[in-house]
């Protein structure tokens, strides 16, 4: 298991989309 699991982020498109789910005001 590795760290780098958590952070699966490797296309922008991905980055978008869970920057959007943290900066989520709900």
């Amino acid at each position: 298991m590795r760290m780098l699991q958590s952070v699966h982020i490797k296309t922008p498109g991905e980055m978008i989309t869970w920057s959007f789910q943290t900066a989520s005001p709900v």
